[in-house]
């Protein structure tokens, strides 16, 4: 059952036609970051099993199938993961794409162990990931 999905700033792009990078395919369906219950599953998967709480990231291309909606089917080999107890859906929901961006910059840096990374303009989601 899906519980909650997030607001990044693209998705408030392609809600209000902003979005400048090409075209959409429609019907569109904004969103990327998603967390619920697992309701099935196809007979590949072995990872998850019906009632496993989970977070994930998922858009279609072009928007398609985005995760503002009541159900969302993910692809086997798709961005899903369990979701942490300690973790509301609502909290859950908001850390894929912010978490995955903020880990994709650190990354790229290769700071060695004990070193600091200053973070600057951490206003918004990535910068707040705590990735």
């Amino acid at each position: 059952a899906f519980r909650a999905a997030s607001i990044n700033p693209i998705d408030v792009r392609v809600s209000t036609g902003r979005y400048p990078w090409g075209k959409y395919e429609y019907p569109v369906v904004p969103g990327f970051d998603f967390a619920g219950v697992v309701e099935t599953i196809d007979d590949e998967v072995t990872s998850f099993n019906a009632g496993d709480e989970v977070l994930g990231y998922w858009s279609a291309k072009r928007f398609h199938r985005g995760t503002w909606a009541e159900r969302v089917a993910i692809r086997a080999d798709g961005f899903v993961v369990r979701k942490p107890k300690c973790l509301t859906f609502d909290l859950a929901a908001a850390l894929p794409l912010a978490a995955a961006t903020a880990l994709l910059c650190i990354d790229a840096v290769q700071p060695l162990e004990g070193e600091a990374v200053l973070i600057t303009g951490a206003g918004g989601a990535i910068g707040a990931s705590g990735a």
